[in-house]
């Protein structure tokens, strides 16, 4: 089988890798920070070394390699005579590149795109070596996961990774010769024997590799078992002689690095933390929270891998944990020795957020719109000020004596009008889900309600009037009034002088709440009200912070949510009375379900319709009889920037 193969006894992995016939086409980024290397990495009918071939039909896995991490030669040791390049190829073998291959399928083959970052040493080496044609194309597959017929069609070839390779694995790619070989650790359980003649005990690596006609070899402390010849051009020597120069280079920038001096010997006293930290490869729990981070987006770190607990796969090469290696019968952690004898307990339902909307909307003062219509006219009286003349639209009293010429009065009248607005909610699902659980319904039963009062809350406070309800915060709702904030006010804070000015603003004594962001919550409970020399605080309760906060000032309930606006901006905390806030309905949530909608895709589709409209009742702030600050059932506290 021509390329790699890695197996370990006890548990058996294999990888195996096949390369394309293709040299790279290779693009730099006008500003030379990236390269871009492009190549065939499937061939497509073209037959290798053990007589077998791709074809169109081959399954290459579900996103065919797209996405997955490239490596160089495997993550194997490349070797040359050059001692000192040796030593850079052995350190750069173990390298993860910074991005992921983008795949692309044609019809001679499928095609492994790369960008290599090329302020990054490592890669630009190997984009100078893709460039200079001494690098190719491998993919690779976990063995398991191969399939092939006896005419040697590759029917199935799951890709796990993309490798840069100097020795190329097809005939077309230069080979002189292929060495199938057995590389044997040097541990010490590897005295016996199997059957087979490979010594039980040991991490068995077989290496189905190349060597052309330069001195670049295959690993170290190789066994020959046999080999198999191929007579094709090799890698010209001039190209290896441009690698090593290169290799020189990077190893000298590498030793001229100023060395850190060290520190002077101190006694150094471990606690726990420090000898819980021993032989940790994170500095900190930053870079280790980072790592697991970058590990789910897919860009893979090999120091997470004795962190792993079961069968784990780290930059596409497959290892495992010390957990497995030590079990010596059978077990949970590898599937085929008991794990699938272990079950699993589900519970029934769906996990949800805790969320308790408070009850905005339903504080208004509702009107049901019946048949027939679609909006809301009622007639109010135009009373903006309580000076005579103006209370109650124009109605005045007089005093006066006997024969005295009555002074005639009469209200003004303003409309208020609303129509209905359409507030809906959509979900598809699939027959199978649907027939399968019941949970998914229930769940959804439960969840668009809530979203359908979320988003009436929402209007209350922020709607602009356009196609949604006119909000008590909106700037186009010029009913409600501003209290200014104290001279001197520090920026986003919330003192006691604001409650009292604003609770002063106030229209009426009808049923007001506070409603607040929960980033003003921190602010109540430090107000205070200077008194002689000393203070009192606003916001506790006697028994201080271990009590409960009172949950209300000067009577009026204290309620967060989430509609107010952050800490420091108009809206962060609103004194209201919303029983001044008028909305209409019809006929309460409406729903309705189809299989028609998606009949060919078999989903069904439920719809939610609700058609409501909400508006303050005040036009404008109301002047009272003496004095100048106007009075409004909607004050907000203005900017503390």
């Amino acid at each position: 089988m021509t390329g790699c193969t890695f197996l370990r006894l006890g548990g058996i992995m294999e990888l195996k890798a096949k390369q394309s016939t293709k040299s790279f086409k290779c693009h730099r980024s006008d500003d030379g920070l990236t390269g871009t290397v492009e190549a065939v990495g499937v061939l497509f009918d073209e037959v290798d070394l053990d007589k077998e071939h791709f074809t169109n039909e081959t399954y290459l896995g579900k996103a065919a390699g797209n996405g997955q991490d490239a490596t160089l030669n495997h993550r194997l040791p490349i070797k040359t005579k050059d001692t000192k390049a040796n030593g850079v190829l052995k350190s750069f073998s173990k390298n993860i590149f910074t991005n992921p291959v983008e795949s692309i399928k044609s019809d001679i083959g499928l095609i492994g795109r790369h960008v290599l970052d090329l302020s990054n040493d490592f890669e630009a080496w190997v984009f100078d070596q893709a460039e200079n044609g001494a690098m190719k194309w491998s993919t690779g597959t976990a063995h398991h996961m191969m399939d092939v017929t006896e005419d040697g069609t590759i029917k199935s070839w799951p890709i796990i990774e993309w490798a840069y390779t100097p020795t190329p694995m097809q005939p077309k790619n230069g080979i002189i010769q292929s060495i199938k070989s057995f590389v044997i650790d040097d541990s010490p359980e590897g005295d016996k024997e199997s059957s087979d003649g490979v010594p039980e005990g040991q991490n068995i690596v077989i290496h189905n590799h190349i060597h052309t006609d330069t001195e670049v070899k295959t690993m170290s402390d190789e066994t020959e078992v046999k080999e198999e010849t191929a007579v094709t051009d090799g890698v010209k020597a001039s190209d290896w002689k441009a690698i090593e120069a290169k290799l020189d280079q990077l190893l000298e920038i590498e030793q001229n690095k100023p060395k850190v001096k060290a520190a002077p010997d101190v006694a150094i006293v471990e606690d726990e933390a420090d000898k819980a930290l021993k032989g940790n490869p994170f500095k900190h729990a930053g870079e280790f929270y980072k790592s697991v981070y970058d590990h789910e987006q897919g860009r893979h770190d090999i120091r997470l891998s004795p962190l792993k607990s079961d069968m784990h796969e780290v930059g596409q090469v497959f290892e495992m944990p010390m957990a497995i290696k030590t079990i010596t019968g059978a077990g949970e952690l590898v599937p085929s020795d008991g794990g699938f004898l272990v079950g699993q307990q589900v519970q029934q339902g769906i996990v949800v957020r805790e969320n308790n909307q408070p009850d905005v909307w339903n504080r208004a003062f509702n009107v049901p719109i019946g048949p027939n219509a679609n909006r809301l006219v009622i007639n109010a009286l135009k009373e903006d000020s309580r000076v005579a003349g103006s209370r109650w639209g124009g109605i005045q009293a007089y005093w006066g004596g006997e024969a005295d010429t009555i002074t005639a009065s009469k209200p003004s009248f303003r409309q208020i009008e609303e129509k209905l607005k359409k507030l809906f909610a959509l979900v598809y699902a699939t027959s199978e889900l649907l027939d399968d659980t019941v949970a998914f319904a229930n769940l959804v039963n439960q969840l668009v309600p809530q979203e359908l009062m979320f988003q009436k809350n929402e209007a209350a406070f922020n709607g602009s009037g356009v196609g949604k309800p006119l909000g008590i915060l909106n700037s186009g709702f010029a009913g409600g009034v501003s209290v200014a904030k104290e001279n001197g006010q520090a920026a986003a804070t919330v003192v006691a002088e604001n409650i009292i000015n604003m609770w002063a603003r106030r229209w009426g004594n009808g049923s007001y709440v506070w409603f607040i962001n929960r980033d003003v919550s921190p602010q109540l409970p430090q107000m205070n009200l200077a008194v002689g020399t000393g203070g009192m605080l606003v916001y506790m309760p006697p028994g201080g912070l271990s009590g409960s906060p009172y949950g209300a000032l000067l009577g009026a309930p204290v309620i967060e949510v989430e509609h107010c606006q952050t800490l420091g901006t108009v809206g962060d905390i609103v004194l209201a009375n919303m029983s001044e806030y008028l909305t209409i309905s019809k006929g309460g949530t409406q729903t309705a379900s189809s299989i028609h909608v998606r009949f060919l895709n078999d989903e069904s589709v439920f719809r939610f319709i609700e058609r409501v409209d909400g508006m303050p009742t005040w036009a404008l702030p109301l002047t009272p009889l003496n004095g100048t600050a106007t009075q409004s059932p909607f004050v907000k506290l203005a900017t503390r920037a």
